[in-house]
């Protein structure tokens, strides 16, 4: 692959002396490194060869667990911009509904941006998964564009509202398959939660939660868990960097074993950067119903 690389980046410099402008070129590999060196992608003698323009960071299917500084410390170096993905089909899983979905890009952005991403990139944007026409495929791609005007300028979306989340590898999936995995970061969800067991789970914050709160303009920060199976709101101890979250509120469907606990966070519990969400299921193990966390969201809410 790096050969090949080499070819094309011979033929871009004929093409681009051709024209009188550069033509650059714009590299979309796997989720971390290990995994573009898996399948043969030497991304690190790319960009000491000059092969790569612009580094294109995973394909979006694990979004948040993405660890984009890893792409931007080896890049960084060389002056080459790395623009993570954000793809449609993804985020609007993570959002849950149109309402959410800017602010989800908001969030990924944000994170992004603070572990040295110049840019995103997009994927799928606009595209329908239905047939749509007329109207119906106007107002689909409206409610996706409009992110567009946003997450471009860091400072745009500094103190907007933020739905941010983790990954799930039910994203990954196609039928019965998981074939994205093998380009992806590995997502943490769905969780199984024995009872006795203590999970650890990373939570990537991109605003500046302290300082908002202090200037008076970061009017809630709300955590949500969703789980399939009975639990109820005090069978499950929650700590969030080692403080624990009392007061959770438990919702769920007449007829449905799903379940929604959430919990209002205040600063400084919760900061810029990676955030520890510890679970732990408490009880008798031996009468254990399987109870499955399948998201976890973390919304802030501006003035």
């Amino acid at each position: 692959m790096t050969s090949f690389m080499r070819r094309v980046r011979q033929f871009t410099d004929q093409l681009g002396a051709r024209r009188g402008r550069p033509v650059v070129i714009a590299s979309r590999v796997p989720g971390t490194i290990e995994k573009c060196l898996n399948i043969g992608l030497d991304v690190k003698t790319w960009l000491e060869d000059d092969l790569v323009d612009i580094l294109i960071g995973g394909g979006g299917y694990s979004p948040f667990t993405i660890r984009i500084s890893d792409f931007t410390q080896l890049a960084d170096p060389y002056e080459v911009p790395v623009y993570p993905c954000i793809n449609q089909g993804v985020a609007f899983g993570l959002a849950g509904s149109w309402t959410n979905f800017t602010p989800v890009t908001r969030a990924l952005a944000s994170t992004w941006y603070r572990e040295g991403a110049r840019g995103v990139y997009l994927w799928n944007l606009g595209t329908p998964f239905e047939y749509l026409t007329g109207d119906k495929l106007e107002e689909k791609r409206r409610k996706c564009y409009e992110c567009l005007y946003e997450i471009g300028d860091p400072q745009v979306i500094l103190r907007r509202d933020k739905y941010y989340g983790l990954d799930s590898m039910a994203r990954h999936r196609i039928g019965d398959h998981c074939p994205y995995a093998f380009v992806s970061s590995a997502p943490f969800l769905p969780l199984h939660l024995e009872r006795g067991v203590a999970h650890q789970l990373p939570l990537m914050i991109g605003d500046d939660v302290i300082g908002a709160t202090e200037a008076g303009v970061l009017r809630t920060i709300r955590l949500s868990l969703n789980m399939e199976g009975s639990v109820t709101a005090d069978e499950l101890r929650v700590q969030l960097n080692g403080q624990p979250l009392p007061d959770a509120s438990l919702s769920s469907e007449p007829g449905k074993t799903l379940g929604r606990l959430e919990y209002a966070v205040h600063a400084p519990i919760l900061k810029v950067g990676q955030n520890l969400l510890q679970l732990v299921r408490e009880g008798d193990a031996d009468s254990d119903p399987i109870v499955r966390l399948d998201s976890v969201h973390v919304e802030l809410d501006y003035n």
